[in-house]
């Protein structure tokens, strides 16, 4: 693991400027290197530390009674428009999780997806999305209509997810990053890939909880997968979403296989 690694280092680095060999140069030399390695360690495990306790303090909530506000934002795939069909969608899946397979009934779980946003779009309106709504918890899939900005709109798009982690973690609320899910071909989004790893460096960088899509969904990529869990091209049908939901369940430790809710149908092999 890196934090012995970097705590045996900087102990050798120590112990070479305390034994005073080597000249003078040799010796502020080490300690610079010393001091260097030391900073890493401080900024990795307090980044390592920001996730736990993000994960910390959302599993003892949930421990509790007190009820918690739970925001899902984003663009149509969140919103659940359309191509769903009547299923749920991830947020009603996980809002029924929540409210009654584990009885935490003055829970309220609000969805503010719009169909067709970008972060600009969630950024311009964030007062009335999310901040108005006092959340304890705030899930935010987004970037699949981000994507069609091209390579040319990924600064844009790294730049306003920053922001809006910024403002959710202002409030004093728990962000949830999701990646997007998969998609067919979709010659408007080809540059979706390089979107979903700004998303994971991102969650990476800033140690919030991911729910990673992208990768469960392609990790389960076969050709009937994904015609039996999208409902057009690019948006899932509920099968999808309770594919979705499930990943949700699995980053936030609450996958329970006696669970309605995370035994939905998805292809058979959940």
């Amino acid at each position: 693991m890196a934090r012995p690694f970097l705590v045996r280092k900087i102990q050798f680095y120590a112990s070479k400027i305390g034994s005073g060999s080597g000249t003078p140069l040799y010796a502020l030399t080490m300690r610079k290197t010393a001091l260097v390695m030391w900073i890493m360690l401080t900024m990795k495990l307090a980044a390592q530390d920001s996730t736990a306790r993000d994960m910390h303090i959302l599993q003892q909530r949930l421990a509790e009674s007190d009820p918690i506000t739970w925001v899902f934002t984003g663009d149509s795939v969140t919103q659940g428009a359309k191509w769903v069909q009547g299923a749920r969608p991830y947020s009603a899946i996980v809002e029924e999780r929540l409210r009654w397979e584990m009885s935490r009934r003055r829970d309220i779980v609000v969805n503010t997806a719009i169909s067709g946003n970008k972060t600009d779009d969630i950024l311009s309106d964030f007062d009335w999305r999310i901040g108005h709504l006092h959340p304890d918890v705030v899930s935010l899939m987004i970037g699949m209509n981000d994507s069609v900005r091209g390579p040319k709109g990924e600064r844009l798009f790294r730049d306003n997810l920053v922001a809006l982690i910024a403002h959710i973690r202002s409030m004093g609320a728990i962000p949830i990053l999701h990646t997007t899910n998969t998609t067919q071909f979709d010659p408007a989004r080809t540059d979706l890939p390089a979107y979903n790893r700004i998303i994971s460096r991102i969650a990476e960088d800033e140690q919030i909880i991911l729910v990673d899509n992208w990768s469960y969904w392609r990790s389960r990529r076969d050709a009937d997968n994904i015609s039996m869990w999208l409902g057009q091209a690019i948006h899932p049908n509920g099968m999808g979403h309770a594919a979705i939901a499930l990943q949700f369940f699995r980053a936030l430790g609450i996958d329970d296989r006696k669970s309605a809710m995370c035994t939905l149908p998805t292809d058979g092999k959940d």
